[in-house]
């Protein structure tokens, strides 16, 4: 199952939308957008955590795998 991210931070705080009549809020969308950018952030971070982890984690399996073998 190969997923490909679609947005990123940036993209998110670039996008312009068409204004049109009887749209939505701009303030409310922009407040929405805004919470939506924190987030990719996070997960930007989590993700990046959890990499290191896992190159730590696969660095000490290989070291006792040695030990085994």
């Amino acid at each position: 199952m190969s997923r490909s991210i679609k947005h990123s931070a940036a993209s998110i705080s670039n996008k312009e939308f068409n204004i049109e009549f009887k749209g939505y809020s701009c303030i409310e969308v922009d407040r929405m957008l805004d919470e939506v950018i924190e987030d990719y952030q996070s997960f930007y971070e989590i993700i990046d955590a959890h990499q290191q982890s896992l190159s730590s984690y696969k660095a000490q399996i290989a070291k006792y795998k040695s030990y085994i073998l």
